[in-house]
């Protein structure tokens, strides 16, 4: 005898995929997904429609974004990179970068005042132009005739003053006979009756300070979130100040990220490896395996006791003294 089976279409709309086991939240990317990380938050990398989180799609993506309103309007507080730039005495949101610029008025030394910043997840300000520049003097320093810090010093103590950021120096706003023949200073900005401009001062003095903020790179190649910082932190500092905010210090699986990675920035800056457990063999902060590694030709050579490791101004490793002062980079899962 036949059987028959009848399918009767009710009004309304059929859930096709529950027909064929797919669903959103099941840990498996299915078509149509372009995650799928088994939870409903909308707070990690994968928001509960499968799809990667992107600043603008109305989720705060914790430990990378500061807000997100969907928006896309720089003059409600909450920037086009996510940033509700709220920090410090006073703020100011360059809308054509992205970058949020933060006064802060307790007067403190140019050490303390990079430290503060790095403390909010940013760094003493640097310009790349007298654009920019302008556009932050004019908003956040007006007609002060106070010293201000930026993040322009002569580390070296050889007379050339630079950026903490690596950044090159394009042009300069020095008063005139600065900075003279002072050797290790600090600048700061200051209104001299006519327009801002920088002076050398010594960098134990006390003044107020601007902080500089850029939102993390989210990379699509894994879609980790990165940011460089430039206080200059020994290796265990630098890998808890990752960790403070939820971070670590950055680990690379492959060429491609050991690329995006060394752009973060010039110079030597922590990354999240040692052979502190065992001498010759490092070691993930994370615990993971790495079967890549980038040295530098005749690294890692061991010298005074080497055991951390840097990204060098020749974007290889090098091992160095965990107790070195180095700029970090954090990343974010």
């Amino acid at each position: 005898m036949w059987r028959y089976t009848w399918l009767i279409l009710l009004p309304g709309c059929l859930d096709w995929s529950s027909l064929y086991g797919q669903k959103c939240g099941n840990g498996i990317v299915e078509p149509s997904e372009e995650c799928d990380d088994g939870n409903a938050s909308d707070e990690d990398a994968c928001i509960s429609t499968c799809q990667w989180a992107r600043c603008g799609d109305s989720h705060v993506r914790a430990n990378v974004e500061e807000c997100d309103d969907g928006n896309g309007n720089e003059d409600d507080g909450c920037s086009n990179q996510c940033l509700s730039c709220r920090s410090g005495s006073q703020n100011f949101l360059f809308a054509e970068s992205g970058y949020c610029f933060s006064r802060y008025d307790k007067k403190v030394d140019w050490s303390s005042a990079e430290m503060r910043c790095d403390a909010d997840r940013s760094y003493l300000s640097t310009y790349v132009n007298s654009h920019e520049a302008l556009a932050v003097e004019t908003a956040l320093l007006g007609s002060a005739t106070t010293p201000t810090w930026i993040g322009m010093h002569d580390a070296a103590e050889s007379g050339s003053y630079a950026w903490v950021s690596g950044e090159p120096t394009q042009w300069t706003e020095w008063a005139s006979g600065e900075p003279g023949a002072r050797l290790g200073g600090c600048v700061a900005q200051i209104y001299n009756g006519k327009s801002i401009v920088w002076s050398a001062f010594k960098c134990g003095d006390a003044y107020g300070f601007v902080c500089e903020k850029a939102a993390p790179l989210v990379w699509e190649g894994n879609h980790h979130a990165y940011s460089a910082f430039f206080a200059r932190l020994n290796w265990a500092d630098a890998r808890a100040a990752c960790e403070r905010n939820a971070g670590h210090l950055v680990t690379v699986e492959n060429a491609a990220e050991q690329a995006l990675v060394a752009g973060l920035a010039p110079g030597d800056f922590w990354i999240g490896a040692s052979d502190e457990n065992q001498d010759g063999a490092f070691e993930w902060v994370t615990g993971e395996a790495s079967d890549v590694s980038f040295f530098a030709p005749g690294e890692p050579d061991h010298l005074d006791g080497a055991q951390c490791f840097v990204v060098g101004v020749d974007d290889g490793w090098h091992d160095r003294p965990c107790a070195d002062r180095n700029a970090y980079v954090c990343e974010f899962e």
